[in-house]
């Protein structure tokens, strides 16, 4: 216990806070005017750690935007089933659009469960593809959520109530708006997943060889 504390107090309070200050101060200076550049510094964010210290900090900050009738969420949560929804798909297309599996078996049986995790707001799901290969997770994981959101913001979806995935959906304001935008960011996902890890793999045989 006493390791556990002074572990907390000495490095991971003072290293998360600076994290969040840093966070907090990045999307208070974004101009709320400015509405896809406010979409996509939350989305990502929100994105970056499925559930980490910095998706908690956008989830404060953009609750708190919301709470104010500053910002709606809709970005925020998009960004939370996007990346589980996303990955849960690339296990299943892989096979259809490269004609080969590029994901083991374990991500495989994980794929299904992401999908109806993200289906139900829970983006931990896709934590396993992030701790398989953060290198590529994260960034495909921030970029599909930012080009989801803001398509969905564009087209004019609005959700102001904090409640995400099918349980916020009756609240939507242009929900044919909102599910373009999950359909954009989970479809990068799955593909940007395949095409990269299919270059990875092809590469790898080519140098056994």
């Amino acid at each position: 216990v006493l390791t556990i504390f002074i572990l907390n107090f000495y490095l991971i309070d003072p290293i998360f806070g600076g994290i969040n200050g840093w966070l907090s101060n990045l999307i208070a200076s974004v101009d709320t005017g400015s509405t896809l550049l406010l979409t996509s510094v939350i989305a990502a964010c929100t994105a970056f750690d499925l559930g980490g210290p910095v998706n908690k900090a956008a989830g404060a900050i953009a609750m708190g935007l919301a709470a104010d009738a500053i910002f709606p969420l809709t970005g925020r949560v998009l960004s939370i089933i996007i990346p589980p929804i996303g990955l849960g798909l690339a296990t299943v297309l892989d096979k259809f659009v490269v004609k080969r599996r590029v994901f083991d078996e374990s991500l495989r049986v994980v794929g299904s469960t992401s999908i109806m995790l993200g289906l139900i707001a829970v983006s931990e799901g896709a934590i396993p593809f992030m701790l398989k290969n953060p290198l590529i997770t994260i960034p495909i994981n921030m970029l599909g959520a930012i080009f989801g959101s803001c398509t969905a913001v564009a087209l004019g979806a609005v959700q102001w109530n904090p409640l995400p995935a099918i349980w916020g959906w009756p609240l939507v304001e242009n929900l044919w708006a909102y599910i373009v935008g999950l359909l954009v960011g989970t479809l990068f996902i799955a593909l940007a997943n395949i095409f990269i890890r299919y270059y990875l793999i092809k590469k790898e045989e080519k140098n056994i060889m």
